[in-house]
Parts: structure tokens; C-alpha cells; sequence
């Protein structure tokens, strides 16, 4: 027991004020793009299994706050599963952050992603919780994460090759258009024919100007 008191004796706390739910955060629009960082990435075990947790950092100086003394910038979250293939949202967010795609056997490495800036979309989703007045809190949870502004988004080598191909056939398919020879078209001859008078007439001939 001595051991444990000497452990804990020379720990100190500072009393801090209580969090309101949801940390009184009001929703973010959901037609917004918002410029982040990604800040950690985490195994958690939910109801339908093991999934990660991406926490991101809204850059926005305007989503900055004071907590504890420091100045920190609100964070949002968003959920993947544990798969990982060109269709899941696992794959998806890493892609989008290392700013290029991975052929199938490529390394997944999501510690070399930590620290990097994107892009995220976001959908508002309310508490399961019923807060004491009665009010559910909404939550914004990270739906969709895009590549960097200054980042150049590369593609894989097979993507490549599919557009060099699609390129050579369109050009290929205009050059041959360009050489098949074309049917002269006649030009109608206009055959003016000298307007008649008729001698009897001779009065109507200014009527249309008097």
C-alpha cells in the first residue's frame, strides 16, 4: 500500500469546468468544405465490431478555442471499418490523404499519414441520448475526405494506361475522320431573270412608295 501512496502522491490535478454535451459545439453545415488535418487514427471496438476512429483538426482559425490554458482548434471524427480495398472508406480516406492510389498488394501504412492536411465533408447526426431538456445533441462526423488543395492527386499506373489508351483511340478515331475525302458539294446556280413590266402598268410602278 505504502508503495501505491508514494506512486500517487506527487501527482497534481487542476479543477476544471464541466463540459456541456457535445462540448456546446453547434453543428457544422453540411454544404461546407472544410480545410483539416488528420491528428491520430485509432483502433475502437463498437457494437458491430473493431472499426478506426480518424480525429481530425479543423484548421479554420475560426474553430479555434481556449481549453486549459491553450489555444486548440475543434476536432471532428469519422469511422471505417477495418477492410481495406479500392471500394472501401478505409481505402478511400488513405488515398485521398497520401494524395495518390495504391495498386491491390500495396502497403497501407496509416502512420505515414498522421499530420497531413485534407479536405472533409461532413454529416450532422443526432445523439442516440436525450439530453435533461429534452433535446438530442448532433454530432458532425466526418462523411467524406478529399485531397489537399496544394496537394496534385496521383493515380495508379493502371489508371494511367487506361486514360493513354482512351487518348490514342479518340485521336486516332479524329485523324481518320480528317482523311476521308469529302463529297464536293454543288453550288445551285441563282439565275436572275430581268423583272417584267407590263406596259399597261406603268402607273403602279412607285404605288408602294407614294
Amino acid at each position: 500500500m505504502s508503495d501505491n501512496f508514494e506512486e500517487v502522491s506527487s501527482l497534481e490535478f487542476t479543477v476544471g469546468s464541466v463540459k456541456s454535451a457535445g462540448s456546446g459545439y453547434t453543428p457544422l453545415d453540411e454544404d461546407e468544405v472544410y480545410e483539416a488535418r488528420l491528428v491520430k487514427v485509432e483502433q475502437k471496438a463498437l457494437q458491430f465490431g473493431p472499426a478506426l476512429e480518424w480525429v481530425f483538426d479543423l484548421l479554420d482559425p475560426k474553430f479555434s478555442y481556449e481549453y486549459e490554458g491553450k489555444t486548440v482548434q475543434r476536432r471532428v471524427k469519422g469511422t471505417t471499418s477495418l477492410a481495406c480495398n479500392p471500394k472501401s472508406k478505409l481505402y478511400a480516406w488513405y488515398c485521398k490523404l497520401l494524395g495518390k492510389e495504391l495498386p491491390e498488394g500495396g502497403r497501407v501504412q496509416l502512420a505515414s499519414i498522421v499530420g497531413r492536411n485534407c479536405r472533409l465533408l461532413v454529416v450532422n447526426k443526432p445523439s442516440k441520448k436525450i439530453n435533461e431538456d429534452g433535446t438530442k445533441t448532433i454530432y458532425s462526423n466526418v462523411a467524406k475526405v478529399l485531397t489537399a488543395k496544394n496537394v496534385k492527386e496521383e493515380v495508379t499506373e493502371s489508371v494511367k494506361v487506361e486514360e493513354a489508351v482512351t487518348e490514342y483511340v479518340e485521336t486516332a478515331t479524329a485523324k481518320a475522320e480528317e482523311v476521308k475525302p469529302k463529297k464536293p458539294v454543288e453550288k445551285a446556280k441563282a439565275v436572275v431573270e430581268p423583272p417584267k413590266v407590263d406596259e399597261d402598268d406603268d402607273d403602279d410602278v412607285f404605288s408602294d412608295i407614294f
